[in-house]
């Protein structure tokens, strides 16, 4: 249990040393459109899922297999998940895919929504046409994400709304 205070925080019990006490992942958050490709990230959570032949680009296929070996040894295990759907959404693992799913990603998914695939392509390509310049400060799928997440939440406590009338046989005169 940690104690919040105006001049610190405190806990009633031992912390070991390495043990998590708090994490924050924001309501809502995207990656900058100039970051995409050079340093990819879980759409969830934002755990890092850079590999070593993003990371090394070209140079990559190029190394001896023996240095490429031992990079991967040192590397942290990256997880892949890719949307069930498209190409566009990656994540860490399937946790954060269904998080997504069921948060934001079942009305920006082109292929529940086809008119997103604009906004996807937008962000895979106008990163060399505009780099350097205001998408290095914003990301235009975080208003589309806010959106979506206030939508669905909407859906869902009509749905379950519903359930609770027909359950409970309430009627409106």
């Amino acid at each position: 249990l940690l104690l919040f205070s105006p001049i610190g925080i405190y806990s009633k019990r031992v912390i070991s040393p390495g043990e998590d006490i708090f994490t924050d992942i924001p309501l809502v958050h995207a990656q900058t459109v100039d970051t995409l490709s050079i340093s990819p990230a879980c759409a969830t959570c934002t755990t890092s899922l850079l590999t070593p032949a993003v990371y090394f680009e070209t140079t990559w296929s190029r190394m001896p297999e023996k240095l490429q070996r031992q990079i991967e040894e040192y590397w942290p295990p990256i997880t892949l998940v890719p949307c069930s759907f498209c190409p566009f959404e990656l994540y860490c693992s399937e946790t954060c895919r269904q998080q997504a799913w069921d948060s934001y990603h079942k009305i920006l998914c082109p292929s529940a929504n086809p008119e997103t695939m604009e906004l996807f392509q937008f962000c895979a390509n106008r990163q060399i046409i505009v780099r350097g310049t205001w998408n290095s400060i914003f990301s235009p799928m975080i208003l589309a994400k806010l959106i979506a997440m206030i939508v669905l939440h909407v859906v869902n406590s009509v749905q379950i709304f519903i359930i609770v009338v027909n359950k409970k046989k309430i009627t409106f005169p």
